[in-house]
């Protein structure tokens, strides 16, 4: 929104009744053009990534209704939720006998489990459930790297673990 109006305020600084010498005007588009492209960055950044996960059981459950429950939590008191950031289920199908397979979907945002520079840690599990049966799988998560962060969409291939 900020990348909007300040656009929208070098736009009216281009008329040429205004009294800004040309130096100035050049220097607030440039600056426009750099939070423009800034903004549409870090908007490009915020996509969804779908992943699959599979889990392998010993013995085989007859059960009709699989359910993958994903919990994000924070240490901070400050979050909304009492540290609550995310709390969503997923329906999983049985693909074999002892195979669940469930999509899930994070988002690209979610922060390492241990956030660095504060004193704030995040706990991410997958809860596997089916009629009263429950099997909680602790994530560790990390911040992506440099090399990691691009504009296009990647498959969890190309993200390893």
């Amino acid at each position: 929104m900020f990348a909007v109006v300040w656009c929208a305020g070098v736009l009216m600084l281009m008329f040429p009744s205004c009294r800004i010498t040309l130096l100035v005007k050049a220097l607030f588009a440039v600056a426009g053009a750099e939070v423009t492209w800034s903004s549409v960055y870090l908007w490009r950044q915020q996509h969804d990534l779908t992943v699959i996960a599979m889990f392998q059981i010993d013995r085989s459950i007859d059960v009709e209704n699989w359910l993958i429950e994903v919990k994000i939590v924070s240490s901070a008191r400050n979050e909304s939720g009492f540290g609550l950031l995310r709390c969503q289920n997923y329906t999983a199908t049985q693909v074999e006998a002892h195979r669940i397979r469930v999509e899930v979907t994070f988002s690209s945002d979610i922060p390492g489990t241990a956030a660095s520079g504060r004193d704030t840690t995040y706990r991410v599990t997958l809860t596997l459930k089916a009629n009263g049966l429950e099997w909680a799988f602790a994530l560790k998560t990390r911040v992506a790297r440099a090399s990691e962060v691009q504009f296009t969409a990647r498959d969890a291939d190309s993200v390893g673990n």
